[in-house]
């Protein structure tokens, strides 16, 4: 993780130094999160399309004066939704998505990876894991999403959804449980029948 975290600080500079291979390698590494995560808050896959393009735009037009960012993901992910909120504001003022934790609906959908991963195991099963993600709050499921999909740690986590620390790691430890909870009788369900 260490030198994870050192490739994206070196990455990072060189991007802010004006590389334009930088750019397009975290263009290409950080596009498929970036599109996945916000398609789960608004899902329009051109004013995504479009959203992203805006913020690399945006960033290579005042790279030099960019902070640091010690992971690159993490900061595009909190980029992304904060562009996407205030674009959705400015179309829609009368209704504003100022909380819009409550308004978005954040929908689990697997990737290709995830498709060959899960080839090895049942169709029933894949199907009865989607059916009990989709039963966890919309939260629970970004909370999940973010934490084991996109690997992210708790501290951005938390950043990300605007809650604190502690809040994260509760909402992640409810959310497991209810996700537990589903599966467990989904599968005594599944037994007696």
């Amino acid at each position: 993780m260490a030198g994870e975290a050192s490739q994206d600080l070196e990455l990072w500079e060189e991007f802010k130094q004006g590389e334009s291979k930088a750019l397009d390698k975290i263009y290409m590494e950080q596009f498929p999160s970036m599109y996945s995560y916000g398609l789960k808050i608004h899902n329009d896959h051109d004013f995504i399309i479009d959203s992203i393009q805006e913020l690399f735009a945006e960033l290579w037009a005042k790279r030099e004066s960019l902070g640091e960012a010690s992971s690159i993901k993490f900061y595009l992910l909190k980029s992304i939704k904060r562009k996407i909120i205030k674009k959705l504001n400015r179309l829609s003022p009368t209704s504003s998505l100022n909380n819009i934790n409550e308004r978005y609906n954040f929908e689990v959908e697997y990737s290709i990876e995830h498709d060959i991963i899960l080839s090895d195991t049942s169709v029933e099963q894949s199907q009865g894991l989607i059916k009990a993600l989709n039963k966890l709050s919309d939260r629970q499921r970004e909370i999940i999403y973010l934490r084991f999909y996109l690997g992210l740690k708790f501290e951005q986590i938390s950043e990300i959804m605007s809650i604190k620390n502690q809040s994260a790691r509760n909402l992640l430890f409810d959310g497991v449980s209810k996700l537990k909870a589903i599966l467990i009788s989904s599968l005594i369900i599944f037994c007696i029948f």
